[in-house]
């Protein structure tokens, strides 16, 4: 017999808060896009194109110049800002933990609120 239960997605969107100000994002991508927003309208963006590329593991990069991980592969979700790479195939609590490491070397403060 087939359940007609349909299973709800552990997770849709994030609530986060940067120094106090609160994002709203639908996708991991979207969280991405409105974190490097915020960035930029910081006056930010000359220190985060000085950190690329941005290294999470041996593996893999968070953004770069070009859309490649170190070992030479292809990012898998690229999304673009500006003149930087970001991937964008991630999970909301990874790419909430990395976005809260990199924007620390910002002095940026990133609270996860919820989603």
């Amino acid at each position: 017999m087939k359940s007609s239960v349909i299973r709800v997605p552990r997770e849709r969107g994030a609530v986060v808060t940067l120094d106090g100000e609160t994002i709203v994002a639908e996708t991991v991508p979207d969280l991405i896009g409105k974190v490097m927003s915020f960035v930029e309208k910081r006056g930010l963006w000359a220190r985060v194109e000085s950190l690329a590329p941005y290294k999470t593991s041996s593996k893999r990069y968070l953004f770069a110049k070009t859309p490649k991980h170190p070992n030479g592969n292809d990012f898998f979700v690229e999304l673009e800002h500006r003149n930087l790479f970001f991937e964008g195939h991630k999970n909301y609590k990874t790419t909430i933990t990395q976005l809260s490491r990199f924007l620390s070397k910002l002095g940026v403060e990133l609270v996860y609120k919820g989603s």
